[in-house]
């Protein structure tokens, strides 16, 4: 009668383990699945990243293009006042710039002047 407990017992625990096993191929499968699923959205990230990327490379493209055509406007514009004997204003404006830091003097004295001002 022992060996027959036994090999109920038995039983018992191999049913129990197959049935874990069960579950455990179910959810693995459902993991698969995700990971299946976040596979396919990395590369559809990846993807718009790359258009991106490429569209960013022509705007800067035309971008230098644009600043290229500028540069070479400017220096024609340069040119032309010099051979009319015309003055440069850019020039003029770029030997006078004010210092950043003068001019946050210059606009804290103006916003401290307001305040104090009493009428």
């Amino acid at each position: 009668m022992k060996v027959g407990k036994l090999l109920e017992v038995k039983n018992k625990v191999i049913r129990k383990l197959h049935q874990s096993t069960q579950e455990l191929v179910q959810e693995v499968r459902v993991k698969d699945e995700s990971v299946e699923q976040l596979k396919i959205q990395v590369l559809e990230k990846n993807a718009i990243i790359d258009m991106l990327k490429d569209q960013m490379k022509r705007k800067d493209k035309n971008y230098r293009c644009v600043l290229d055509e500028n540069d070479k406007l400017s220096k024609e514009i340069e040119k032309s006042s010099q051979d009319n004997g015309e003055i440069n204003m850019n020039e003029s404006i770029k030997k006078k710039r004010i210092p950043v830091y003068e001019q946050e003097e210059f606009w804290t004295m103006i916003s401290t002047n307001h305040l104090t001002h009493k009428t």
